[in-house]
């Protein structure tokens, strides 16, 4: 029996399918476990059902619909147990009784708090008109408390010992409610209010560790040792990235991006850790289109095409805002690529949304329109007259500084198009462009809308 690891992963902002693609691929290849990579409970990641079972999978593994498909949360990972149970209850709901018992949490995933939660929400209603796009689930708090705390943030394996749990729960809790008080000291904002009074409850901290002490005992804990069994077994296992390779903490444009790597790099860093020893297939997911939900450069931003393309599964709502759409920039995409490295394949989604469109268009090129043209060499390939930006150069070496002044420039320049008629010329140019063959297309969030292809 064939023993590989498919690593799925978004090229875009997120938003691309990656859910579907890794419940098709689950399906396909009789998958024994999804392995979920990097971020938290911030993910939505919609799975549909041939029976119309629909899911919008944070937590669990996008397989979690296949009977028998067990989810490892790995220890890249933040979890917010409170979150999880509730996504059980919700599946419970939809006939999905055994999620939990197929669900194993490394010992090592950080754990999300409500008290992260608060100051992240908190944080971003500060900032005003200046926002980040936060998804508001505190999942950025919880990785930055891993940087400046170290052991002393709180993981997993504290919660099965009821006095560890406690005492770092109260550490956590003394420091976010300092920080909340400086938060709102400092902007007097009476939206905040509301946030610092809850925080304020000193029960709190007991409150969750009797929460987490039930959670704990309903979960399997996960470790090394285990994982590593899991992938000796034949078969297929499935990496199941979050968010997109645009929004990555070090190579997306700061601040609009997320906390954790979204390349890669993390599942390459767990199958290499634990001698693999099987196939490893790296595949990326791309709408059709283009989409971004939250603030941010957004080069092909289309009005219209937002408005003709509403998207039934991301709502505006209080954090990200509104849902943006716009034409398949070719230029991003490649960049993405470059920052991703080693793509085998490539799974394209959402297709069926355009065949009501007549004519569609893929961005090329940018046009700058801003004031510091000096800088375009630094970060861009240009036509040989330099008008036209033609590609983002994947930095040596990344800084937030450097990252967000790339994002500034985005923000100046206008798309340059070329259009297509037919759906097989519009694929074929954008896998020759980015000499990745396509081999998934998706014509609904269903695995029976999925093809397999070849460009």
């Amino acid at each position: 029996m064939t023993k590989q690891a498919l690593i799925v992963i978004g090229l875009g902002y997120g938003d691309e399918g990656k859910g579907t693609t890794v419940d098709y691929l689950t399906r396909k290849y009789s998958a024994h476990t999804v392995i979920r990579f990097n971020g938290g409970s911030q993910a939505a990641h919609q799975v549909v059902t041939s029976s119309s079972v629909t899911h919008c999978f944070a937590q669990f593994g996008s397989g979690t619909l296949v009977p028998g498909v067990k989810s490892y949360l790995s220890h890249y990972m933040a979890v917010d147990p409170l979150a999880l149970l509730k996504e059980n209850q919700v599946l419970q709901e939809k006939g999905i009784y055994d999620a939990l018992s197929r669900l194993i949490v490394d010992e090592n995933c950080l754990v999300t708090t409500p008290f992260h939660k608060i100051i992240n929400q908190m944080q971003e209603i500060s900032r005003g008109d200046s926002r980040h796009g936060s998804c508001g689930k505190g999942v950025g708090q919880t990785i930055l408390d891993s940087y400046y705390l170290k052991d002393k943030a709180l993981f997993i394996k504290d919660l099965l010992d009821s006095k560890i749990a406690s005492q770092k729960l109260r550490f956590l809790w003394q420091i976010k409610l300092d920080l909340a008080e400086q938060i709102f000291s400092q902007h007097q904002n009476e939206e905040l209010q509301p946030y610092l009074e809850r925080l304020k409850n000193r029960d709190y901290v007991e409150d969750l560790v009797l929460a987490y002490k039930d959670f704990i005992s309903k979960i399997t804990i996960g470790n090394k040792k285990l994982l590593s069994e899991i992938l000796s077994f034949d078969g297929t296992v499935v990496f199941e990235g979050a968010q997109g390779a645009l929004l990555d903490f070090e190579r997306g444009f700061y601040p609009y991006v997320t906390k954790t790597c979204t390349t890669f790099d993390n599942a390459s860093s767990l199958l290499k850790s634990l001698s693999y020893k099987g196939i490893i297939k790296n595949i990326g997911v791309l709408r059709a289109y283009s989409t971004r939900h939250g603030r941010g450069p957004f080069v092909t931003e289309d009005e219209l095409l937002t408005k003709e393309l509403p998207d039934p599964y991301n709502k505006v709502n209080p954090w990200q805002s509104v849902f943006r759409v716009g034409w398949f920039d070719l230029v991003a995409a490649e960049y993405a690529c470059q920052i991703a490295k080693n793509i085998n394949s490539l799974a394209i989604t959402n297709l069926d949304r355009l065949s009501n469109i007549p004519v569609w268009q893929i961005c090329t090129g940018y046009k700058y329109r801003g004031n510091n043209t000096g800088l375009l060499n630094k970060f861009f390939e240009l036509t040989s007259d330099s008008k036209v930006i033609t590609k983002i150069k994947a930095p040596t070496k990344t800084s937030h500084d450097y990252q967000k002044q790339l994002g500034e420039i985005l923000k100046d320049c206008q798309a340059v198009y070329q259009t297509f008629e037919k759906e097989n010329k519009y694929l074929e140019f954008i896998s020759k462009n980015l000499n990745i063959p396509i081999n998934i297309l998706s014509y609904s969030n269903t695995a029976e809308g999925k093809q397999e292809v070849s460009f």
